[in-house]
């Protein structure tokens, strides 16, 4: 067999580093279009104002978008990994959950309700940030075994 035909095989063989990437890819396009596009409809139908209408959404969908780590590699010579596009988006949601539970709340929302939204992104968050230093941790040989 000739390293040819070898290379091809190892190309079209599916395993879980390739699903697992297939599955954030379509997960990053599901969020872009339901938060990303989900907050542009809501600042062109309910307007700019508060900041808590569709901004944080908006931006976060963007944030994590596939499309935004491609432009930044290209344009801007950077990459950005899937782990901190996540980061970036939990984050940028949770400020926008935060800010309207304190800054701008909505009416008639009774007081001292938990806000899952904020407490599940607050917990991706803090899965990715820990993750992260572990690996990176790893990486460098900090890591006791």
């Amino acid at each position: 067999m000739s390293d040819h035909a070898a290379v091809s095989a190892e190309k079209r063989s599916f395993g879980w580093k390739r699903g697992a990437q297939l599955i954030a890819a379509t997960a990053a396009w599901f969020w872009f279009i339901l938060a990303g596009c989900g907050g542009l409809g809501l600042i062109i139908t309910t307007g700019p104002w508060p900041p808590t209408h569709g901004w944080f959404a908006m931006f976060s969908g963007l944030s994590v978008w596939p499309v935004t780590a491609w432009a930044s590699k290209k344009y801007l010579g950077f990459t950005l990994s899937g782990r901190a596009r996540l980061g970036a988006a939990t984050l940028i949601m949770l400020a926008g959950r935060l800010a309207v539970d304190f800054l701008w709340p909505r009416p008639g929302r009774p007081a001292n309700h938990p806000d899952w939204v904020a407490i599940v992104s607050g917990a991706i968050l803090l899965a990715t940030v820990l993750t992260a230093v572990w690996i990176h941790s790893k990486k460098s040989g900090r890591l006791a075994s």
